[in-house]
């Protein structure tokens, strides 16, 4: 019963006549030395050799084999393409093996490694003609299994040579080596449980307090010397530039509250030394009581003009002002931890207060906004959840798919009639800079059964969906489509691919540029 489940339909397709396949195949190969007289089923007098195609999944492996008409006691070379299924790309080393059984007759046929990344060129003789039933195993954790069908083996070669195989089916050809080269994916049409959504246009923006625009306090000249550049990540506190000021009252109340602060500590120290010597004589009685107490109020009060002056001082540092390099300078601090996202091209110039000099952001948790028309708020159920549709390369894409709920407007806006939704972007497949726009898929609580593709698997050709569908191993058909209800990875297919059908997913954007420009090769490999 497992072996049964492990093995999926197999399509034996198109008769392709090109006996040059097999004339490069068969050179520098075993088996096809002095005495050859071609591949396996061509005839002397000139008849193309026809070759039958076998296309077969696993749910770890795709295989694609290809062979003419085998004849018994002869070597019969079967070309077979092995892709991994999760990554599209070829199995560049491993065994396989080949088991036929006729009857109580069985035959086997390993073959240690590929020919080339993800092509086995085993030469196989079976020992009489008949029917074979063929499998091949993929050594593995779970020995992958593939039916590959029945093989007629023919008794000689004027008999191969009338062997009927089905017509090829219609499409596009892409070899394997291109697939390989775009890493190309398909999937199978299936039925699924889908939930119902509401697309809305949605904004990723920063959140509250990670974004943030630095000015400068006065007007001054911005410094090149020790600006951050754009693109450099900070801390908070940390500065990130320095403006000189222009000579005008808060310099000169600057330069002032520096000047008092001096002049207040130096009062101090003087007061302070006054009062311990008169308290040092007056302990000897060389000064009276009277002189002692002007001597400590003289005291006193020079410590509290020292605070204060201290105070008035602290008030203009905090601007961030200091005395650098003989000259007045005004620091520029980061609020939080960020990334320098703009820098003025201001530097150098007269700037005033109101001037942008800096642009601080924190991206790392984003949200995303949507405005819902009133009459659809009833419509959506946000805190079910919602998945982030973004446009990359012409296809459209699930960039996010980790949202969490954070609030629904409780004010309609009295001009657009809509309220905010918002979500936290917690994860994503690639960074999503902020003020990218897309479409955000709100859950409605509804949800039904329904034939459904993955949505990255739909593209647009003249502003219409259309999908490829996978007929054979090298083979692909354009199908258009009627899409219904997407939600979010998955959307419904109305018409246009059947259940079962496996449809491109990754690579179906270069497959339909490759058909607009006619890049596709001529079919034909050089194994």
């Amino acid at each position: 019963m497992k072996r049964m489940m492990a093995r999926l339909r197999t399509t034996i397709e198109r008769v392709r006549r090109i006996p040059i396949l097999w004339l490069l195949v068969c050179a520098g190969l075993p088996g096809c030395g002095e005495g050859a007289k071609g591949p396996p089923g061509e005839h002397l007098d000139g008849d193309e050799v026809k070759t039958a195609q076998i296309t077969v999944w696993t749910e770890q492996y795709e295989i694609f084999a290809e062979h003419t008409p085998p004849v018994a006691g002869q070597a019969a070379r079967f070309i077979t393409h092995v892709s991994e299924v999760r990554t599209g790309k070829p199995r560049s080393s491993g065994a396989i093996k080949f088991v036929f059984v006729q009857g109580e007759r069985s035959l086997e046929h390993s073959q240690e490694a590929p020919d080339r990344p993800g092509i086995y060129i085993p030469a196989i003789t079976f020992p009489n003609e008949g029917d074979w039933q063929a499998d091949l195993i993929i050594p593995g954790e779970t020995n992958a299994t593939a039916d590959l069908g029945v093989i007629t083996v023919f008794s000689a070669d004027d008999a191969a040579a009338r062997a009927e195989y089905p017509d090829a089916p219609e499409g596009v050809t892409f070899l394997k080596e291109q697939q390989w080269r775009i890493e190309a994916k398909t999937e199978r049409a299936a039925r699924r449980t889908l939930v119902e959504r509401v697309a809305l246009h949605a904004t990723v923006v920063p959140a509250p307090g990670a974004k943030a625009t630095i000015h400068s306090p006065v007007t001054g000249r911005l410094l090149s010397k020790k600006l951050v550049r754009l693109g450099t990540e900070v801390k908070a506190g940390e500065i990130v530039g320095w403006v000189e000021p222009a000579f005008n009252e808060f310099t000169a109340k600057l330069v002032e509250a520096e000047a008092e602060a001096l002049r207040a500590k130096v009062m101090l120290e003087q007061a302070k030394a006054a009062f311990e010597r008169t308290r040092s004589l007056f302990e000897q009685q060389a000064k009276s009581q009277r002189e002692l107490q002007e001597a400590e109020l003289a005291y006193r009060t020079a410590e509290a003009a020292f605070e204060a002056a201290g105070r008035i001082q602290q008030l203009y540092r905090a601007t961030g002002a200091t005395f650098e390099e003989g000259g007045l300078r005004i620091a520029l601090k980061a609020p939080f931890d960020g990334v320098i996202d703009k820098v003025a091209n201001n530097v150098g110039q007269r700037i005033e207060p109101d001037e942008p000099l800096l642009t601080i952001v924190n991206t790392s948790s984003p949200l995303l906004q949507a405005q819902v028309l009133e009459s659809r708020v009833t419509a959506i159920k946000p805190e079910l959840g919602a998945v982030l549709q973004l446009s990359r390369g012409g296809a459209s894409r699930i960039m996010a798919n980790r949202l969490e709920f954070v609030s629904m407007g409780r004010e309609v806006d009295p001009i657009t009639r809509t309220l905010p939704v918002t979500y936290k972007i917690e994860s994503a497949e690639l960074p999503i800079p902020l003020g990218s726009a897309g479409m955000l898929l709100v859950a409605t609580g509804r949800s039904f059964d329904a034939l459904a593709i993955p949505t990255r698997a739909i593209v647009e050709e003249d502003g219409m969906p259309i999908a490829f569908v996978q007929v054979a191993g090298e083979t692909f058909q354009k199908r258009n489509l009627e899409t219904g209800v997407q939600d979010g990875e998955w959307t419904e297919v109305l018409s246009g691919v059947n259940e079962g059908e496996r449809v491109v997913t990754d690579g179906a954007y270069p497959l339909l540029l490759s058909t607009k420009t006619g890049t596709i090769p001529a079919h034909g490999h050089a194994h």
